[in-house]
């Protein structure tokens, strides 16, 4: 038993020294930029005139995605997004799930709804990030505004992160 520890021990120092070392750097977590599509295009500068839909984009679960938009005044009050996922998004007919939060509402009372990410525009062009929780393989999300029309223009790109 005590050469059964002993080698065990050995082993373990042995896989411990010669296992390279390495920093967190910038490419940790890994990071990547998938295509970002409305029905196959790219999403990119359209109008906010009506609310926009991204097709789905798989990642690997637990992960975070960074939406950014850049947008182009011209009327809206405000850019508003709203997110799904799904944990099978090719299937025949996929389950959609509504990214959702709780709010305390006070007295042991909690209020379940689906989370909306908000932009005030005040009057001007910008660029701009939601963070999205994500937990199963596919998301989408979509994108309007509130008193825009086709001259609000939205351009859209999404970079997935690690695990949380």
């Amino acid at each position: 038993m005590r050469n059964l520890q002993r080698l065990i021990f050995s082993t373990t120092l042995l896989a411990l020294v010669c296992t390279p070392s390495f920093t967190l750097a910038d490419d940790w977590p890994p990071r990547h930029n998938p295509d970002v599509t409305v029905s196959g295009a790219a999403f990119t500068a359209l109008g906010l005139n009506t609310p926009r839909t991204f097709d789905a984009i798989d990642v690997p679960q637990y992960s975070t995605a960074i939406v950014e938009v850049q947008y182009t005044y011209n009327a809206a009050t405000h850019v508003t997004m709203t997110c799904e996922q799904s944990p099978d998004s090719t299937a025949t007919v996929p389950k959609w799930f509504k990214i959702s939060e709780l709010e305390d509402m006070g007295s042991g009372v909690l209020d379940h709804y689906q989370r909306t990410w908000r932009w005030v525009t005040g009057s001007a062009s910008a660029n701009f990030v939601f963070e999205v929780p994500i937990r199963f393989n596919s998301f989408r999300c979509t994108i309007s505004s509130v008193s825009g029309n086709a001259n609000d223009k939205a351009t859209v790109t999404v970079t997935i992160g690690g695990l949380q």
